[in-house]
């Protein structure tokens, strides 16, 4: 005798636990670094800037390509010479361009007004978000799956009544079902287990497909 809908889809769901678990963990050890490197490029560029000092440098070459041009410096701060480079400047060799400097270390220098480390704030700021999302998610679809497994199901008989449409009719009644995903090939009618997930939203098994779950969105009644 087959176990009840929708055991076997219980099943193959954990199956493929250990492989869920490699990739949210890494993604919840990525978000963790991204917003670790995000705030230290924060703090670390806030103290850059109340502390920056400007100067007059010299361009003494450029080398690179338009947008990653770098351009080689010499400057002097308290009548001591430093060589250094940076990016976002504008100008040519031997012309005289303002700049900002650290005075702990003048050979830390930006464009005016410019980023202490590039983009790499907008990088990891990006990195955040994207890899904070996938951990969140696994997170809310781990809590979503349990309560799936834990809640109880109605079980019925559901028919295919158009496209992507199912009815299904259960011992309290009937509720139809619109289906983003295909049903299965050759499906009219067959044994389907049912559960309310939020609002309009249906879980439902098919015996004809019994090791996946599908969501549907539950079509309101028409007013008699």
């Amino acid at each position: 005798m087959n176990p009840p809908l929708p055991h076997a889809a219980f099943v193959a769901f954990d199956a493929t636990s250990r492989r869920r678990l490699k990739i949210f963990g890494g993604a919840a050890l990525a978000f963790a670094a991204c917003l670790a490197a995000f705030a230290w490029l924060l703090v670390d560029q806030n103290a850059y800037d109340g502390r920056k000092q400007l100067a007059t440098a010299t361009i003494t070459g450029r080398h690179g390509s338009k947008g990653g041009t770098v351009f080689d410096l010499a400057l002097r701060v308290d009548g001591r010479g430093y060589e250094t480079s940076v990016k976002g400047l504008d100008g040519r060799s031997r012309d005289v361009v303002q700049v900002e400097y650290d005075p702990q270390d003048p050979t830390v220098v930006t464009a005016v007004d410019g980023s202490l480390h590039g983009p790499l704030p907008i990088y990891t700021g990006i990195g955040a978000l994207l890899t904070g999302f996938v951990a969140l998610a696994g997170v809310v679809g781990h809590r979503h799956t349990r309560s799936v497994k834990t809640k109880p199901w109605a079980h019925g008989t559901a028919t295919v009544v158009g496209e992507r449409v199912l009815r299904v009719d259960l011992p309290d009644g009937s509720v139809r079902l619109r289906t983003g995903q295909p049903l299965p090939g050759g499906f009219v009618s067959g044994e389907a287990a049912v559960q309310r997930l939020w609002g309009r939203k249906w879980g439902y098994v098919l015996d004809a497909d019994p090791e996946h779950i599908f969501v549907a969105a539950e079509i309101p009644r028409q007013p008699a």
